[in-house]
């Protein structure tokens, strides 16, 4: 590589394992910034690998639990580039990594992770509930075992259903808990003896938990925030959407989403993370109560959301103002435009499946809600950047053959 520094700071994108949309999203927004975008990744088989929005592809293994050899790197790359980086985690891991390590990684990078007491913080779901029912933010009732809470204490105070998910995010191992599906995000109880055994499975693997209330409505009624907000707290940037399908259904991640621009939405957003003191980008999960219209703060995540080329391609690019910020180049007015839609196709997919036989959807109503492709930003699909794509299809239809050939 030439040592002619580069007319701007390198980005580095930080990417776990697996095939998440996260670095693949941020590297396609981060096109616009004219500036080379490295990928950061523990695993070389990622669908990121193939995309050819990064200018270079860094294969290092377990970075997510060795600060040091991240840190090594990144001074490599200021050598490389003339640069520090400019650091983007696009996992729960790289954000905690960034927060834990805080004076490890200073002067060696800018990094895009919050005040590291905050951003712990407001990613530790037990205490960021302690704490927005302090600040008397619009929260679920939670409630956390402990030394004088136990278990069937929670279950005889708790208004039912329920929802029992991690207190950290990456904390959780549904294959080591009794009863728990691999992939299991958080597990609905409807009465005190299931939330009893459940918790009871959960203690006996390890993993701390909360349990929270559950908000009444369908799956339509999970809305997100994707917010940006300045150092100075003076500029703050929104993009509000509406999660029409999610999977696994009633407590995973969207799958099936709408851009929608509700103000009231992004005020409520916005004001509490001021409030919190929270600087940088955060991801907001609502959910909105079907009988009063309130909208209810699941949880927060310090972090880019795993689509956040979808805010991109509605006006919001959200990596590249906090980009700008760490360069010291003036913020543009940014707005939410239009109505378009993310889609991750096999995995909206596996939620119809999920749905129908729960008797939510028919066929024909799911073959009608697909949007026109022309309005649609797909999780791997793009005319300009193709080969993710094509690979996660090949890779597909192996598997299904292999399958096959098995059964």
């Amino acid at each position: 590589m030439s040592s002619r520094p580069a007319a701007h700071p390198p980005i580095v994108i930080l990417g776990g394992h697996g095939n998440s949309a996260g670095p693949l999203s941020a590297g396609r927004a981060l096109r616009a910034a004219n500036a080379p975008v490295i990928l950061v990744t523990e695993d070389p088989t990622t669908l990121a690998t193939r995309s050819r929005c990064f200018s270079k592809v860094h294969v290092l293994e377990h970075w997510s639990g060795d600060a040091p050899a991240l840190v090594a790197y990144l001074r490599e790359v200021t050598i490389d580039y003339g640069h520090r980086p400019f650091v983007i985690p696009t996992c729960d891991a790289g954000a905690w990594l960034l927060m834990q390590h805080q004076a490890l990684f200073e002067g060696v990078a800018d990094r895009l992770a919050p005040e590291a007491s905050l951003g712990l913080l407001v990613a530790n779901k037990s205490e960021f509930a302690r704490l927005a029912e302090s600040l008397g933010l619009p929260v679920p009732r939670s409630f956390t075992p402990d030394d004088a809470l136990t278990i069937a204490d929670i279950a005889a105070r708790a208004e039912f259903p329920v929802i029992l998910k991690p207190s950290m995010p990456g904390h959780w191992e549904p294959a080591k808990v009794k009863g728990l599906r691999i992939g299991t995000k958080a597990v609905r109880a409807d009465s005190p003896a299931e939330l009893i055994e459940l918790g009871r499975n959960v203690e006996a693997a390890g993993f701390a938990y909360l349990v929270q209330e559950f908000i009444p409505g369908p799956d339509e009624e999970h809305w997100d925030l994707q917010a940006f907000i300045s150092k100075d707290g003076h500029y703050s940037a929104a993009f509000t959407s509406q999660k029409r399908r999610v999977t696994p259904i009633h407590t995973g991640a969207g799958c099936f989403v709408e851009s929608k621009r509700v103000p009231d939405l992004a005020k409520i957003g916005i004001d509490a993370l001021l409030a919190l003191g929270f600087r940088g980008v955060a991801n907001i999960d609502f959910k909105r109560h079907e009988r009063t219209g309130q909208f209810h703060i699941i949880e927060i995540n310090p972090r880019l959301a795993h689509w956040s080329i979808f805010a991109a391609d509605c006006g919001v690019n959200l990596a590249l103002l906090a980009y700008l910020e760490a360069c010291g180049r003036a913020l543009p007015v940014v707005q939410q435009r239009g109505k378009r839609f993310y889609i991750d196709m096999l995995k909206d997919l596996s939620a119809f499946v999920q749905y129908r036989r729960e008797g939510l959807l028919t066929a024909s109503e799911y073959l009608r809600s697909l949007p026109r492709p022309w309005s649609t930003t797909y999780q791997y699909w793009s005319l300009t950047d193709p080969l993710p794509f094509l690979v996660s299809t090949l890779n597909e239809l192996r598997a299904r053959l292999a399958r096959r050939r098995h059964r």
